[in-house]
């Protein structure tokens, strides 16, 4: 470990490790295995709770964020539409609340789920990851050009096909194929979509490769962390197979496995930090992987034990046929140095922060990388932070940066005169989502960058100059809108989907909307406001937000929504050409039912299906549902 860390994780057990031992009737003894300890819950305990205890520990390690939600937290209405199982995850070890569960012993944490939910931990795991096993040999896999493969279909990240198998005037005639039920109700990463295969990640730690026609299972391969970004198909010769499917996990581990048996050819971690871990995509090109590092540092920091900060966000290149690191780069020149004591005598840290949240892009003409950059974590000077950088493929040495807002400074959840908490503080505005690479219709290339506040910067992917700016709106008062995850872009346009106003309230009703700005000019062609949210599971959680990348083919972007709708708008006139409601309970492929609600996470397009990730238990309404469509 690092010097100046406190940090101590839980146990080693998977975060997904949660199972009923024994159940003896309705109001009799339940017996628990949470994070590896064993647990006895009395009728008392499983029903009520410890009230007090669980107000006191919401209040000391909860409040301060669940009362005040913002994009990445969310509302304490929210956390009680959760399952308390769920609730309980979030401690476990790599749990996104592991940094503030510390100290806490696993009743407490029982306490509180069922305090936060008003329902008792069942120890449900989900659907059977056995169930509905695919029979037969396993065919192999033969990538090609009509695939999907990885969070943006190629290295340039503009998530656009050219050809995914159907045209804009089939839309009418695209009907839900299957559905698989994901293990848990948070829905994460991009479908990759290779030959016959589709490859997924869940929050739960698995992941699964699914037949694209039926859904049934050819394997599953546990990591025992969150596997958050999409996965990626590339050759290796050390593979049966010959071809490997690659991806991370919120351990900061990257797994190489053969992509038709699942076995294991390598595992690298990528960074020691205790609370880094791999939340974006990794990008494949070159015969390399480019790992994006993120941290929990930003929640870690709120527990006044805690050294804050010492994380530093880094890019790392694998070889990957070998899994060994060829080169890793820092988005923050200088080491974490001492800065003195916070008030409660805890050594306090810096500079930090710079986390990479979202996919590297590569650019094999020039042989470059880029990334989009987060904010920082202290108030010491990080003038990589907010932005973007290029890297030489070859040798990761920093070729340009650029910064879209100086002084960024944040941490979540922070209020005036808190302990460690930057000053003065910035409104987290930064770079969480790919750059996109495409090429003019003059012939000369163009890098788009999308900051959180929703202002698209047009960037010389040669030397990082800045071509122009342009703010998307959500058409309700003049607001200004926010893009968190991605935008996508065709030949002549990006489109760029909008969250919401800026400083909106998560499941407030907020507006959406998505905007086409012409490449070449920065100017607005169209925007369409989102339509009036109607959620099929009532009121709670519901609004217009659209968060969820968009997906691009020929005519067509599709966008979908907090209201559980994925539409295909015109990309000529933004026109609403398809509209599905996924908010709702369909038959499963692999489970009696799976539920589709908040669409938050990303969609991908091949071979004449779309693939659609319906349920984000983390910040909207949750559900668990991936639907398959293809052609009536």
């Amino acid at each position: 470990m690092r010097r100046g860390h406190t940090f101590r994780p839980m146990a080693e057990p998977a975060c997904h490790d949660i199972t009923v031992v024994e159940i003896q009737g309705e109001d009799r003894v339940r017996q628990i295995v949470f994070a590896g300890i064993f647990l006895v819950l009395a009728p008392s305990m499983a029903g009520a709770a410890e009230v007090s205890n669980a107000q006191g520990i919401y209040d000391e390690r909860c409040a301060v964020c669940h009362d005040n939600p913002n994009d990445r937290i969310p509302s304490r209405d929210t956390l009680a539409t959760r399952s308390p199982d769920d609730v309980m995850r979030a401690f476990a070890p790599y749990g996104v609340m592991q940094p503030h569960g510390v100290g806490l012993i696993p009743s407490d944490i029982v306490d509180l789920a069922v305090f936060l939910t008003g329902e008792r931990p069942t120890g449900a795991a989900g659907p059977d990851p056995n169930a509905n096993m695919c029979t037969g040999t396993a065919s192999a896999i033969f990538p090609d050009g009509m695939d999907w493969n990885g969070w943006g279909r190629d290295a340039t990240n503009a998530r656009y096909h050219p050809a995914p198998g159907f045209t804009v005037d089939d839309l009418p005639n695209l009907k839900l194929k299957w559905t698989f039920a994901y293990p848990t109700d948070q829905v994460t990463g991009v479908p990759t979509a290779v030959g016959n295969r589709v490859f997924v990640g869940t929050f739960a730690g698995q992941v699964f490769a699914l037949d694209a026609q039926t859904g049934c299972t050819h394997w599953h391969f546990d990591t025992g962390s969150p596997v958050k970004g999409a996965t990626i198909v590339g050759p290796n010769p050390k593979s049966p197979s010959g071809y490997a499917l690659y991806f991370g996990d919120e351990k900061a581990f990257v797994y190489a496995v053969d992509a038709v048996t699942g076995e294991e050819i390598w595992r690298t971690q990528a960074d020691d930090h205790p609370v880094a871990r791999i939340t974006g995509s990794m990008t494949m090109a070159g015969g390399r992987l480019f790992v994006p590092m993120s941290s929990l540092e930003e929640l870690a920091a709120l527990n006044e034990q805690y050294e804050c900060c010492t994380f530093r966000g880094s890019i790392t290149s694998i070889d990957s046929v070998s899994g060994e690191i060829v080169w890793k780069s820092f988005t923050i020149d200088d080491e974490p140095a001492p800065q003195g004591l916070n008030s409660k005598g805890v050594q306090t840290f810096g500079p930090a922060g710079g986390a990479i949240w979202s996919a590297p892009t590569v650019d094999m003409r020039t042989r470059r990388v880029y990334a989009g950059i987060g904010n920082s974590y202290t108030d010491l000077p990080a003038p990589m932070t907010d932005g973007v950088i290029a890297w030489d493929f070859d040798t990761g040495e920093r070729l340009w940066h650029y910064q879209g807002l100086a002084n960024d400074n944040w941490i979540a959840g922070c209020a005036p005169g808190q302990v460690d908490c930057p000053t003065p503080m910035g409104p987290d505005m930064d770079f969480g989502t790919p750059p996109v690479l495409r090429t003019l219709p003059n012939g000369e290339f163009i890098l788009i960058a999308a900051q959180k506040s929703g202002i698209l910067h047009a960037l010389n992917p040669d030397t990082g100059e800045l071509l122009w700016q342009q703010q998307i709106e959500v058409g309700k008062g003049g607001d200004k809108g926010r893009i968190l995850y991605a935008v996508g872009a065709n030949n002549t346009h990006v489109f760029a989907p909008a969250s919401g106003a800026v400083g909106y309230e998560p499941s407030a009703g907020s507006n959406g909307g998505i905007t086409a700005v012409d490449l070449l000019a920065g100017e607005k062609t169209w925007y369409v406001p989102a339509p009036t949210p109607v959620c099929s599971w009532g009121e709670a959680n519901c609004g217009g937000s659209q968060t969820a990348p968009p997906l691009v083919i020929p005519g067509a972007v599709f966008s979908a929504a907090e209201d559980g709708h994925i539409r295909a708008y015109s990309t000529e006139d933004g026109s609403i050409l398809w509209d599905y409601d996924t908010g709702r309970s369909f038959p499963a492929v692999n489970a009696d039912e799976a539920s589709g609600a908040t669409i938050m996470t990303g969609q991908s397009i091949a071979n004449g299906m779309l693939f659609v990730n319906s349920g984000r238990g983390f910040t909207g309404h949750p559900g668990n549902a991936l639907m398959a469509f293809g052609l009536e």
